[in-house]
Order: C-alpha cells, then structure tokens, then sequence
C-alpha cells in the first residue's frame, strides 16, 4: 500500500482532550451510562449462571441454559452498547459544532442507529479475529483500516458496508500509523480501568472525542486544532437557559437574558 502522511497524533488526541476537558462532567455522566448498565447485565448473568448451577438439573441441561444465558448476555451487550454508541458519537459532533451539550445527549442515536451499529461491530469482531488468526498482528491492521467506520455511520449516516470501504479508502493510504493511532487512542480510553474499573468513566469518552476530531479532519475538512481557546471562540452559551450564542452575542436569542462579558 502507499503511504501518505495522514495521521496528526498530537492534535488529534490533543484535541479530544479539549473537547473531553470542556465539558469533562457531562461526559463523564453519559460513560457512566454506558458503562454502569452494561456492569448490570454481567451481574444478571453471573447470577443466573451460579443459581441454575445450584440447582439439581441433567448436566446436559445446564450446560445448554449457561449458554443460553450467556448468549443472551453478549446480545444484550452488543445492542445496548451500540445504542449509547450512536449517542455518544452525535455528542461529540455537535460539541464540535459548538453546542452545547447534555447527558441525554448519551440516547440521541435513536434505535435504529444502534441496530445498525451493532451490525458494524459484529463485523469488525469478525474481521479483527480473523486478523489475529494471522498471528495476531494483522488484527491491529484491520482495527486501524476500520477506525472511522462507526463515525462514518452516525455522522455521514452511512450503511455497513459503504462505511467499511470509506473508512478503507483514507486510512489505506497511511496504514501504518493509523494501526498505531487505533491501538494508542483505544489504551487511552482504557486506562480508567486500572483504577478499579470505575475510573473507567473518566477515560472512555476520550475513545469517542478524539475519533470525532480525527474524522472532521479526514473527512469534513478545514478542521483546525482544537484548544481551550478556539473552543471558547466558536460559541458561548446563554448565562440562563444555557442554549448556545455566537461569541459577540449581547443577548440570548431563545430566553432573551442579556450577556455579561
């Protein structure tokens, strides 16, 4: 493959952790929506597993029902995740836009959105086992060749397959960095972990800050680096209703409140 300089690691992931920075409470709010439920789902699991073990059944039986129960665990999963997904994405989006957002801002994807996204996901499990089927580095190549395809889908409003060859066509091109890039931006979202797993809610919108950056500067063009200033430039909000005002606004549009500079 050739090889073009596309990846910028220092801004984008500079430029997440200003948009994390920004409104590091509300994301926060909504890891925790993604994360929590899906903490609950495992519990449930784990309980039916340990109750329909104490109990005196066929083996044969039981070991049918644990995997029903855990198939039915990881479906819960995949649809659930996928949903708060979509919702997470369109609020890195509209930040970027410079609008302000809210913690119900985590179930704006709407239903079908997840499905579709937890079809993508399907199949880039797929294509990333089968990757490390191949002595496990060519999984990281197949993360780093799908990176945008989630966010081709939510923003670009993209199916499956149109948004797996889109995201192919840019990061084909510098292949190398974007495997580099995939790898470190998802450890950074991942460090939360460490602490005791619930420090997990203050590193995992990084996951989706820092791809929303990456993408407006593969895809929507003249994206500039995003730091606490230019990010304070683009919008203010209103000091009573909180909607979002051009910088210079005196008054608010939507409440009518003045503005105190």
């Amino acid at each position: 493959m050739a090889s073009e300089k596309i990846v910028k690691f220092s801004e984008w992931i500079s430029g997440g952790w200003e948009l994390y920075k920004q409104e590091w409470k509300t994301w926060s709010a909504m890891a925790a929506f993604l994360f929590v439920p899906a903490v609950i789902i495992i519990i449930l699991a784990a309980i039916g597993i340990i109750a329909l073990a104490a109990q005196r059944h066929p083996e044969g039986y039981v070991i049918v029902m644990m995997i029903l129960i855990l198939v039915l665990m990881m479906i819960g999963m995949l649809v659930y995740v996928s949903y708060v997904m979509g919702g997470m994405y369109k609020a890195a989006f509209k930040q970027i836009r410079g609008e302000k957002i809210e913690t119900s801002d985590v179930w704006s994807g709407g239903f079908a959105l997840g499905l579709k996204i937890a079809g993508a996901n399907i199949v880039i499990t797929m294509l990333v086992i089968a990757g490390a089927m191949l002595c496990y580095v060519p999984a990281f190549i197949v993360a780093g060749l799908v990176y945008f395809t989630v966010p081709l889908i939510v923003k670009k409003e993209m199916g499956i397959s149109e948004a797996l060859s889109r995201s192919y066509e840019i990061t084909k091109k510098d292949w190398l960095m974007f495997t580099l890039f995939a790898f470190v931006a998802g450890m950074i979202a991942q460090i939360g972990t460490y602490a005791c797993y619930i420090g997990i809610i203050f590193t995992l919108p990084l996951m989706y800050t820092i791809s929303a950056v990456a993408f407006m500067d593969c895809y929507e063009g003249g994206y500039q680096p995003l730091t606490t200033k230019t990010l304070i430039g683009v919008s203010k909000y209103c000091a009573s209703c909180g909607k979002p005002l051009p910088a210079n606004a005196n008054f608010c549009g939507n409440c009518g409140a003045g503005q105190n500079h």
